[in-house]
C-alpha cells in the first residue's frame, strides 16, 4: 500500500488509501462520512494534478457513509499519489470544475426508484482529464449530487452512470429534471 490517510470529518472519520495495480494504474479507496460535493471536489483536485480517473464506483449508505473505489492513472508531471492528502482533496472545492468543456456524445436522464428516489443520468462522451469534475460541477449548479456512481473509460470514451438526489437528500423535482435536461441537451448539441 502506497499511502493510508485518516482525517477527521466532523464527528466521523474518513480515510483514503492508494494501492498500485501495475501498468501505471492505482486503486484509490475512500470510506467514511463525506459531504455533498466531495466527488466533484476530488475529481477537480485530481484533474488539476494531472491524475486521470479511468473507472470507479461509489455509493452512499442510508446513514450517509460513503464507500468509493477508483482506478486512477497519474499522467506526466503528476505528483506521487502517496504525497497527496486525498481526504482533504475531497473536502476542498478546487473551484475549477467549469473550466473543462463538457461535450457529450449522448445522455439518458430518467427518474429512478433506486436510492429512495433519484434521477439516473447516463452519459457518453469523449474522454479528457477533468471531464468528471466538469460534469459534477454542473450538476451541483442544479443542487444535484450523486448518491451512487459508476464510471468507465475505454478507448478514449467515457461511459458514466450517476444516481442523483437534491440538497438535503431530497428526491429531485420535475423542474430540476427539466432544467438539467435542457442543459445536457445543449452540451450534446441537441438543443
Amino acid at each position: 500500500m502506497e499511502s493510508g490517510v485518516a482525517v477527521s470529518l466532523g464527528a466521523r472519520d474518513a480515510r483514503a488509501s492508494v494501492e498500485p495495480l501495475g501498468s501505471g494504474l492505482h486503486v484509490l479507496s475512500l470510506e467514511g462520512r463525506l459531504t455533498p460535493g466531495w466527488a466533484g471536489n476530488l475529481a477537480a483536485g485530481l484533474a488539476e494534478r494531472s491524475i486521470s480517473i479511468e473507472r470507479g464506483e461509489a455509493r452512499a449508505s442510508r446513514g450517509g457513509l460513503w464507500s468509493a473505489r477508483f482506478d486512477v492513472r497519474p499522467l506526466a508531471g503528476a505528483p506521487t499519489l502517496a504525497a497527496l492528502d486525498l481526504v482533504a482533496l475531497a473536502r476542498t472545492d478546487a473551484g475549477r470544475g467549469f473550466a473543462t468543456p463538457l461535450r457529450l456524445h449522448a445522455y439518458e436522464l430518467d427518474a429512478s426508484d433506486a436510492h429512495g428516489g433519484s434521477l439516473r443520468l447516463a452519459v457518453s462522451a469523449p474522454d479528457c482529464v477533468g471531464f468528471l469534475a466538469g460534469l459534477l460541477r454542473r450538476l451541483a449548479y442544479f443542487a444535484l449530487f450523486p448518491v451512487a456512481l459508476r464510471l468507465e473509460t475505454q478507448a478514449d470514451r467515457v461511459s458514466d452512470e450517476l444516481w442523483l438526489r437534491g440538497a438535503g437528500q431530497r428526491v429531485p423535482s420535475a423542474n430540476a429534471r427539466a432544467a438539467l435536461g435542457r442543459a445536457l441537451a445543449a452540451h450534446a448539441g441537441l438543443r
